[in-house]
């Protein structure tokens, strides 16, 4: 993972996941001229030209009020002009250069604590991804609820938001936290591995600090989202050809 582009003047961390082939096997039957493009409102695949799944994840941008809120922590010859709106340039910039099947937002999307209106400020941080039409997933971090809306409310709002493929939690499940959900994402259209799922995204809400007197600093993964975990990989495995996973947690 590399630093790249400004949240809020701190450097925005921004990872390039590209998932090679999988299976070649199965989709060297697949291959295509141009690009196919899936939509917003489809299934999460593997490409058809190349057999990948491309990731872009955007972390800390530390996101408040847009052109009225300045950079923090730059050079003293940055700062003229320095806003938000640096940040929203600069992941156009990198969605354009890398034409994502998937941007992963993972936490501390805006900082809540500069932010007037929570959820303006989180519409204007994930607003590149929808105005480009890219499927987008969510987790949350310690310093998006410090503002107008509490920590489940900053949840509630990304999973209605457009072309999110966030999840509150699972259905019918207590478990700690906000936004444990799962996205699989299935083989070359076409192929025997359309219908199966070759690679299993994780997201797990690590809270935002501890609830324990006696420890200080950030939260955890609870013990029940670690058994929601282990109990949809198991049905997974079971019930599909091959899964990998990914576990994006906020922090």
């Amino acid at each position: 993972m590399g630093g790249c582009g400004l949240g809020r003047g701190r450097r925005t961390a921004c990872l390039l996941l590209l998932l090679p082939p999988l299976l070649l096997f199965a989709v060297a039957d697949a291959a295509a001229s141009g690009k196919e493009k899936q939509g917003v409102s489809g299934k999460l695949r593997f490409r058809r030209e190349s057999g990948t799944f491309k990731v872009v994840q955007v972390a800390d941008m530390h996101y408040a009020d847009g052109r009225s809120t300045a950079c923090e922590d730059v050079l003293p010859s940055q700062v003229a002009g320095c806003t938000d709106l640096n940040t929203t340039a600069f992941l156009y910039r990198v969605f354009r250069a890398e034409d994502p099947d998937l941007v992963v937002f993972t936490g501390d999307n805006i900082y809540g604590a500069d932010s007037t209106d929570a959820a303006k400020s989180m519409d204007a941080a994930i607003a590149p991804a929808i105005d480009m039409k890219l499927p987008w997933a969510a987790v949350i971090g310690n310093h998006d609820q410090e503002g107008t809306l509490s920590r489940e409310g900053v949840m509630r709002h990304l999973v209605g938001m457009k072309n999110t493929l966030a999840s509150f939690n699972p259905e019918g499940i207590e478990i700690d936290g906000y936004g444990n959900y799962n996205l699989e994402v299935s083989g070359v259209e076409g192929t025997s591995m359309d219908e199966k799922s070759v690679l299993n995204l994780y997201f797990l809400d690590s809270g935002d600090y501890s609830t324990v007197p006696s420890i200080n600093g950030y939260g955890w993964i609870k013990a029940s989202q670690q058994v929601w975990f282990q109990q949809t990989s198991s049905s997974l495995q079971v019930n599909k050809l091959l899964t990998f996973f990914w576990e994006t947690c906020s922090s």
